[in-house]
């Protein structure tokens, strides 16, 4: 054993000042003293700012704390050398392959779970390949398809990140945040009575060339007084009459097809915002976190009968440093009892689907340029003379 831990033992010397662990973080190295002394330093935030505090210190002979090293707690103080130093270190990933001290899976950690309180495990003996116990070091992948994976995965030490291969909006080519104006982003825009009557004589031109329209005559002032200035009676008469006849009005639209072809064999048709097609998003395939399997934890119990063909894609399990128990899911259908199904129905666990992933996605990224560009256009903006400073006259 001790030429197995001098493999992955390093020995280190650091100057005053060296930062050997932050604040806030998990500590991700194992340190015994040598030679030298290593203080905690801790950060208090008050009101009036920020205040230093050192609150202990470690000496010749002495190890950091084991137990927080190993469940990865984060430290609520930073670690600095003080003076000259000399170390042993141990990484976490090392770590935890040393604790390894069996060479089969531990039974008796897996009989102590609640799902297999009630499992035959001892049947795991006669049977050495329904199980599996395997340190996987930070970054290797697990499995690519959990569904179509025939294990269920046990986390024994350390960390395992449940992620998903899929694509989502790329807000890189969406130019709608895009500053090209005071008034784009951030900033309120004025209106405009001119642009108003520009956009309406602008349409007015484009619906003379679609087709002929007919529009009532302006009736002359002097036809006007001298209508005004009948009688009653008459009026009453000719307004009576009038309602009798049928009254042509001029159509709203022109009587011809927009759709149709015109007399130099183009289609012409009006646009408008409500009828136009948006364009489709630019999509980009990323890898999204969607859990993090810590000790104890146990993965695969939603897939345990044989996958279809036509069943979409698992989920992928990337370990951060894990000891992880693997166990046949046939073998586990033919041993488990009915209590222990039961007990499998609740531990089911539903992700976000693909879409509300690219929605969630869509929204934090695109929330993100649009801080950007606000923050582009208010560095931008012209600056304000300051204002004057008056002095009281004594």
């Amino acid at each position: 054993m001790e030429e197995e831990v001098a493999k992955y033992v390093a020995y280190e010397i650091y100057d005053e000042g060296r930062m050997l662990s932050y604040q806030g973080r998990p500590p991700e190295r194992l340190y015994y003293i040598i030679a030298g002394k290593i203080k905690f330093v801790k950060k208090i935030d008050l009101t009036l700012g920020e205040v230093t505090k050192e609150i202990g210190a470690m000496t010749k002979g002495m190890t950091s704390d084991v137990e927080q090293f190993e469940k990865q707690i984060p430290r609520d103080y930073m670690m600095v050398s003080n003076g000259q130093l000399e170390v042993l270190i141990l990484y976490i990933e090392d770590f935890i392959y040393l604790q390894r001290t069996s060479a089969g899976p531990p039974l008796s950690w897996i009989q102590s779970l609640d799902l297999f309180q009630e499992f035959p495990c001892d049947k795991f003996k006669n049977n050495q390949d329904a199980i599996d116990f395997k340190f996987y070091p930070k970054d290797n992948v697990i499995t690519n398809d959990s569904n179509r994976s025939p294990w269920i995965y046990i986390v024994k030490t350390g960390e395992v990140k449940v992620v998903r291969k899929q694509p989502v909006i790329d807000v890189s080519y969406d130019d709608n945040l895009e500053v090209k104006t005071s008034g784009d982003v951030g900033c309120g825009k004025t209106y405009s009575h001119a642009d108003s009557m520009l956009g309406i004589l602008a349409q007015q031109k484009k619906m003379k060339t679609l087709g002929h329209i007919v529009l009532p005559q302006r009736r002359s002032k002097s036809e006007v007084d001298h209508g005004l200035s009948r009688s009653n009676t008459q009026y009453q008469y000719q307004y009576a009459e009038s309602r009798s006849k049928s009254v042509v009005l001029p159509p709203i639209l022109p009587t011809c097809d927009l759709n149709d072809a015109s007399d130099s064999g183009e289609t012409t048709r009006l646009s408008s915002p409500f009828t136009d097609k948006k364009k489709d998003p630019t999509m980009r395939t990323t890898y999204l976190q969607l859990d993090t399997l810590n000790t104890a934890s146990i993965f695969g119990v939603e897939h345990l009968e044989k996958v279809k063909y036509s069943d979409p894609i698992g989920v992928t399990l990337i370990s951060n440093g894990a000891e992880v128990i693997r166990i046949n899911k046939r073998f586990f259908l033919e041993n488990a009892a009915n209590n222990t199904m039961l007990k499998v129905e609740t531990m089911f666990k539903e992700y976000l689907s693909i879409e509300d992933a690219t929605s969630v996605m869509h929204t934090k990224e695109t929330w993100k340029k649009y801080k950007t560009a606000v923050f582009k256009q208010t560095l931008n903006m012209p600056k304000t003379p300051r204002g004057f400073v008056f002095t009281p006259v004594r």
